[in-house]
């Protein structure tokens, strides 16, 4: 008995009717017996034509690097159809929702916001301690379980595209300001994803105003976000500002590194930990009525 489940959870094109024959022909060298995470790409003009080979490469460094907060890559390959060119990843499995999904729920709770957060950081931060960008982060791929655990997808393909983002349908405002004007990708990049995604998390909407091209998209970035418009009431302040630094583009205000940003959620971290502590012994002393 064969048990394949097949999850499409981030596609770059509308997905056509996948036959249990074409899923059997790359997993069955694999394992007859797997739960997978199935990521399809359809070929465009901004993949070069070595990104399977640095692909296979980036996915043994990956594996390599341990991270818990990284989604393992099982196999990778290209499926050729009788009109286009398909490249397919199989992942582990993660019995998780896309950040995206929670998105479109009920607003989370800041100690979850923080957990996933942190996490995200601390697996840019190994991936980059090796010289290395994710370059592709979205919501999308950032997977999130039952305990706020998360695993993110997508790390390595950027990378085995020599550093432009493969520009997937529906990718498009999670595209850095470098990576839309002259498809550079940087540290910068991550980190400014990373305030993307927190801040429609916290907000439940995109920080700048609607943008269909990158040109247009590129004029929104440049106007930048109007937090004077912005009603931060019953908003933590500190996280706030966390989201700021992240989405600066002045290099005087911006955060440099990961580590900044870790330190930064540390200090957050204590600082609301102190404050419930101290609501809890002043609802200690307060005097009982007996």
């Amino acid at each position: 008995h064969i048990k394949v489940i097949k999850s499409i959870f981030s596609v770059s094109f509308t997905t056509p009717p996948m036959d249990m024959e074409f899923v059997l022909s790359f997993i069955s060298p694999l394992t007859l017996r797997l739960t997978f995470f199935l990521k399809i790409i359809e070929n465009n003009r901004y993949i070069s034509l070595d990104f399977i080979p640095n692909l296979i490469d980036e996915s043994i460094i990956i594996d390599d690097l341990r991270s818990p907060y990284i989604l393992k890559i099982l196999d990778v390959g290209v499926h050729r159809t009788v009109d286009n060119l398909l490249y397919y990843i199989v992942y582990e499995n993660f019995r998780g929702v896309s950040l995206a999904t929670l998105n479109k729920g009920a607003y989370l709770h800041m100690d979850a916001l923080i957990r996933i957060a942190t996490q995200t950081v601390k697996a840019l931060q190994a991936y980059y301690n090796l010289g290395k960008k994710h370059g592709s982060l979205r919501p999308d791929n950032i997977l999130v379980n039952e305990r706020y655990e998360i695993k993110i997808a997508d790390f390595g393909i950027t990378e085995a595209n020599k550093g432009t983002n493969i520009r997937c349908s529906g990718n498009l405002k999670y595209l850095s300001p470098s990576q839309l004007s002259i498809d550079f990708t940087d540290i910068k990049s991550d980190l400014y994803c990373l305030g993307v995604i927190l801040y429609e998390s916290v907000f439940k909407k995109f920080p700048f105003n609607d943008a269909h091209t990158e040109k247009q998209l590129i004029k929104a970035i440049d106007k930048g976000v109007i937090w004077s418009k912005i009603n931060t009431n019953g908003m933590n302040k500190d996280f706030v500002e966390i989201i700021k630094r992240l989405l600066e583009r002045n290099d005087n205000l911006c955060y440099k590194n990961y580590n900044d940003v870790l330190l930064s959620l540390s200090h957050f971290m204590y600082k609301t930990s102190k404050i419930d502590i101290e609501a809890i012994r002043a609802e200690e002393n307060q005097p009982h009525l007996e």
